[in-house]
């Protein structure tokens, strides 16, 4: 008799509400600018970094503006964009001839600090300014 209250308590238990897992936050648009040095960011990158530890999402830049979609919840904002140059060693140079500068600062970057709460009622339209230095 023991072992059925107890087998029942346990069922009870795990199917009041807040106690089994919660759900994970979805994925919801985002869009907005990007300038950089106040002038829209040809093209490049932002990546969404979910606080929670899921995997990012990185949304391409055209002409100052991205679309995609990002986890709900908070969001560390990187913002990457690459100009291709000749690369300065020679001897590399015979394998890889061109290499890629970054033409946004590392704080922008991996470095970021910028924290975005992107919200599942929306609406998520971020204006990003970065600059080269």
């Amino acid at each position: 008799m023991t072992r059925l209250v107890l087998a029942a308590v346990a069922a009870v238990a795990a199917l009041a509400p807040g106690c089994g897992p919660q759900p994970e936050p979805p994925y919801v648009p985002v869009s907005g600018r990007v300038t950089r040095d106040g002038a829209p960011l040809t093209e490049g990158r932002v990546v969404f970094v979910p606080s929670d530890g899921a995997a990012p999402r990185s949304i391409p830049v055209v002409k100052g503006r991205f679309a995609g979609e990002a986890r709900a919840g908070k969001n560390v904002v990187q913002v990457h964009a690459l100009k291709e140059v000749p690369n300065p060693d020679r001897e590399m140079a015979r394998i890889e001839p061109t290499v890629g500068v970054s033409l946004v600062a590392e704080r922008f970057g991996h470095d970021s600090r910028d924290v975005r709460e992107v919200t599942e009622a929306g609406p998520n339209e971020f204006d990003i300014a970065v600059s080269e230095k």
